[in-house]
Parts: C-alpha cells; structure tokens; sequence
C-alpha cells in the first residue's frame, strides 16, 4: 500500500490506465460530493460489495480522513497479489482542503 496526496492524484490517473478509484465514505458523503471518476463502495458494505473491484491493476480507497482506507487498502493488497493499492493520505477532508 502506498499513501499519496490529493495533488497526485491527476498524474495517476495519466499513468495508471487502470486505476480504480473507490470512495469508502457513506452514500450520501458520496452523493454530496466525490471525486471524480471515483465509485462508491461504503465501508460498511464493503465486504459484500467487493466484488464490485477490479482484482488487478491498481486500486486507489479514500474515506473521510484517510484511516479506514489505509486498512481497507493493506486489506485487498494483500488478498489479490496483482493488485497495487493507493491510500489518499488525510482522506477527503484534505483532499477538500487542498483542491
């Protein structure tokens, strides 16, 4: 798992052509406002909706403040070996503050 910052995330998006983007934040954190590209998958309901990510290439999770997806992150790196995960570092909040 590699942590980025919200000023990365445009070069990924030009180098990762596979790059998933997956917002863990409530349905209507998401509705409000996301970042775009990104799908939502809220951790609560993470687990039966896993199936719903790509099971290779690279992954980039986001929450609220960066926690839950450092977890969720380490989590899926480790059960699919082709997938390379991204944590935005300060979640959302900062992602926010620094766009």
């Amino acid at each position: 798992m590699t942590t980025i910052y919200p000023e990365d995330i445009e070069h990924i998006k030009e180098k990762e052509k596979t790059l998933q983007i997956i917002d863990l934040r409530s349905s209507s954190n998401y509705k409000k406002s996301h970042i775009k590209d990104a799908i939502s998958i809220p951790r609560d309901a993470f687990i039966i909706n896993i199936k719903k990510l790509i099971k290779e290439g690279t992954i980039l999770f986001y929450c609220n403040e960066g926690i839950e997806s450092d977890n969720i992150a380490l989590y899926i790196e480790k059960k699919y070996k082709k997938c390379k995960t991204l944590s935005l570092f300060g979640g959302y909040k900062n992602y926010l503050e620094a766009m």
